[in-house]
């Protein structure tokens, strides 16, 4: 599977996003408008059935993609802009994995993830701060430059949920890579992180920019994680 390239995210999981919102969107309106909320609810009818054979499909797309004890990477230079990868994600965690760990990028309290998963029953999420700033509020925070402790937190976190199945995600790889004083740094880190993984029963998702690394550094990556695109 190494090296591979799996189609997760295409046009058709976009169709179906797009079609959820415009239900989210339907289903507020008739809250408010008397007069047309028939000829609303008729569209929502219509449109249900199509977005539950869609999901279906694309339900088993995911499960015959994601394996426990593999990890993945992400180009958000394709996703980030359209919301797919987040969208992905959720939909990861709500229906697959109620555990996880997610060292974001940006503050918990702020990240889309978090406020949308917030509304989920039943998902135990920890997240921490990939920030050099110390102490915020209720989440943990770990430095960038400090691979070593981000290693330490994905081992502990893995030991801790035993054989339970969960999802980590590692976001902020362009920054980890800025911060790090030699390539072959953040790369051993990654594949001992990989490794970890490989002995558990989660899976590691790790989206990053790939416009941010050079050809040889992905070919690097690409060599040892499972790219879903």
């Amino acid at each position: 599977m190494k090296g591979s390239n799996i189609k997760a995210l295409d046009s058709s999981e976009i169709y179906k996003n797009l079609l959820n919102e415009l239900l989210n969107d339907l289903e507020n309106l008739t809250n408010y408008s008397v007069i047309q909320s028939q000829y609303i609810k008729n569209l929502i009818t219509k449109y249900k059935d199509q977005i539950i054979k869609i999901e279906n499909i694309l339900d088993k797309k995911i499960m015959q993609i994601l394996q426990f004890s593999s990890s993945y990477m992400i180009n958000t230079d394709k996703f980030e802009e359209n919301k797919v990868y987040n969208i992905f994600i959720i939909s990861i965690i709500g229906k697959y994995y109620k555990n996880g760990l997610f060292i974001l990028k940006e503050n918990p309290q702020n990240h889309y993830l978090m406020k949308m998963l917030s509304l989920k029953n039943g998902i135990n999420v920890k997240y921490v701060w990939l920030t050099n700033i110390k102490n915020v509020g209720n989440f943990d925070t770990v430095s960038p430059s400090n691979m070593v402790e981000i290693s330490r937190l994905i081992s502990d976190y893995l030991k801790n949920i035993k054989d339970q199945e969960s999802m980590i995600l590692l976001e902020g790889l362009e920054t980890i890579k800025f911060f790090a004083d030699k390539k072959e740094d953040w790369l051993r880190y990654l594949t001992y992180i990989k490794d970890q993984i490989s002995t558990s029963k989660s899976i590691l998702l790790i989206p990053f920019k790939y416009s941010a690394f050079t050809q040889e550094e992905l070919g690097l990556l690409k060599g040892n994680f499972i790219e879903i695109s």
